[in-house]
């Protein structure tokens, strides 16, 4: 029965992976749905409801910004002040910052962490939160591509040839290290290729 339910769980983890992006990158609308209701979420049944939810979601996916955000919030609600400050601490160290807004909301301006903003440990996190956000500006231009219609989302490198290979929407294009493109793939789905979102 126990390794029944762990199964049923690692099927709802990449049931509830595979359900978050749809092909062309937007997140699902059953998912848009589920967290306005966690927003939403009033009640202690409802908050243990949709914390449970989370918890469950966090074991497969446990970077994931918005479900840590609600993880730590539905805590902050129930009264569960030492969990909430962990989870939000960890969350912080995978690179989750407050400047991550849903809705309008984050930890300085929501509610539900109006008994924590004065905890010693929740401005702590805050600190971690704000290095995190604070841009780091140690490169430079290698080069700049001419195409104005490029909406370049992956890149990669092939050291043989010394040319960059560019993923935009649904084509690739080879740059060389002038900036100089050229068609990899033609526009239009060549060889069953999808909307192309990493390389």
């Amino acid at each position: 029965m126990k390794n029944m339910k762990t199964v049923k769980f690692y099927f709802l983890g990449i049931i509830l992976l595979t359900s978050f992006c749809s092909a062309n990158g937007q997140i699902d609308k059953n998912f848009i749905e589920n967290g306005k209701k966690a927003f939403a979420a009033s009640t202690a049944a409802d908050c243990q409801s949709f914390l449970k939810f989370c918890n469950e979601v966090l074991k497969v996916i446990p970077n994931h910004p918005l479900i840590n955000y609600l993880a730590v919030r539905l805590n902050a609600l129930l009264g569960n002040s030492d969990i909430a400050l962990d989870q939000l601490k960890k969350a912080a160290k995978l690179g989750y910052t407050s400047s991550v807004r849903w809705y309008e909301m984050h930890q300085l301006n929501d509610h539900a962490f109006s008994e924590l903003r004065d905890k010693k440990e929740f401005k702590e996190i805050i600190e971690i939160m704000k290095i995190t956000e604070t841009p780091i500006h140690k490169c430079q231009i290698a080069f700049t591509v001419k195409d104005r219609k490029l909406d370049a989302e992956g890149i990669s490198y092939d050291p043989v040839e010394r040319m960059f290979y560019l993923g935009s929407a649904y084509e690739i294009v080879k740059v060389d290290q002038l900036g100089n493109s050229i068609d990899f793939t033609k526009e239009g789905k060549q060889d069953g290729l999808v909307r192309v979102n990493g390389m």
